[in-house]
């Protein structure tokens, strides 16, 4: 039987937040959870303002790939700070190179949301890209987003070199 301050801390911690949540929805790592604080406020940015899915994950991809191209990491191209943004959560793989660049995104940390609205959750991550893409100067460009089942991952982001 629970003692009296038992049930105190109980009523002290609150609700249980993932009870009744599916268990992809439950944040685990400092990263996923880096990952809703973002798309919650690109989501109230579309929402609450009415704005466009696309510009308002292009404008926040401007934003990241500034900081990416300001960073001192060495890198062979742009892609490689794509894929470094795509290792928070995505579990990237890169296939191919020059050109041509596509990642496999083997994990998706988003799957309860983007399986709800995969328009507007995958539609803000590829604009996130194209973002990123275009601030770190333009070399390549998002070709397509290719989205699967978000429960079983394995979208396609395709990059193609600029003429």
């Amino acid at each position: 039987m629970a003692s009296a301050s038992d049930a105190q801390r109980e009523r002290a911690r609150g609700p249980n937040p993932t009870a009744g949540a599916p268990s992809s929805a439950i944040v685990t790592t400092p990263d996923e959870l880096d990952g809703y604080l973002g798309l919650s406020e690109l989501l109230l940015q579309v929402l609450a303002l009415d704005r466009d899915p696309g510009e308002v994950g292009r404008l926040a991809g401007r934003r990241i790939g500034q900081v990416l191209a300001a960073s001192d990491v060495e890198v062979c191209d742009g892609t490689d700070h794509l894929g470094g943004w795509l290792r928070r959560g995505f579990r990237p793989e890169r296939v191919g190179g020059g050109r041509d660049t596509t990642f496999v995104l083997r994990h998706c940390p988003f799957a309860d949301a983007a399986l709800a609205n995969p328009a507007v959750v995958c539609g803000l991550h590829r604009a996130v890209a194209e973002g990123i893409a275009e601030a770190l100067g333009g070399s390549f460009e998002v070709a397509d987003l290719v989205a699967k089942d978000p429960r079983a991952a394995g979208c396609l982001l395709e990059l193609q070199a600029r003429k």
